[in-house]
């Protein structure tokens, strides 16, 4: 008889894994659960941060695009988006999601320092 998780459970698994650098595994796991959940947002945000670990930056941009259409002022969406576009040379739109990402917490020491990076970076 199969296991029955939750999906919280089973997306807590999937966190594990990403922590152990399965991205692969992540990615697939993300969309069997689409299957049969397809507006579930913390899997999309999950299935966006494993494209985001394994470079595929382009499907990751996709993916976190999505995110941001239901949840305009998600704060792992904004940062994986500002990383995304870094990595791709478009300062303008990595400081822009940045700065979306500090709004959400302008106490945040290390998220300052990136922003002030971006700015010496790009400016």
């Amino acid at each position: 008889m199969p296991e029955t998780i939750s999906l919280n459970a089973y997306l807590a698994r999937l966190d594990d894994l990403l922590a152990a650098n399965a991205t692969d595994e992540v990615i697939h796991h993300c969309r069997h659960i689409l299957k049969y959940t397809p507006k579930n947002v913390a899997t999309y945000r999950t299935l966006g941060r494993a494209l985001l670990y394994s470079a595929r930056w382009d499907a990751a941009r996709a993916i976190f695009r999505r995110v941001l259409g239901v949840y305009p002022d998600d704060y792992v969406a904004h940062i994986a988006l500002s990383e995304i576009n870094d990595q791709q040379g478009q300062g303008n739109e990595a400081i822009w999601h940045l700065e979306r990402a500090y709004e959400q917490e302008p106490n945040n020491g290390d998220l300052i320092d990136s922003l002030r990076e971006l700015y010496r970076k790009y400016h």
